[in-house]
């Protein structure tokens, strides 16, 4: 899974995942942990944005992430034992 930093490497949340690289995560009621990854390669992060592009629209990512200088890889995703309700 791929996270786009809404402010890039200057947000706090980026700067978080690179002093703590583990990462919660929650969706429809189940919870998910694994381990973030930076990437910081500019071939690379421009390939995974323009994949957020495709998905999602150019006028909306250029809009909610006005900043694509890094992304972040999480994985491996696991369901922790009793967290699915």
């Amino acid at each position: 899974m791929y996270l786009l930093p809404v402010g890039g490497q200057d947000s706090q949340w980026f700067k978080n995942v690179l002093k703590t690289p583990t990462m919660g995560l929650a969706a429809h009621r189940r919870k998910y942990a694994g381990s973030a990854t930076p990437i910081m390669e500019p071939a690379a992060v421009n390939g995974i944005a323009d994949e957020f592009q495709a998905k999602y629209g150019q006028a909306d990512v250029a809009k909610y992430y006005p900043n694509q200088d890094v992304v972040v890889a999480v994985s491996p995703m696991s369901t922790p034992p009793g967290a699915v309700r």
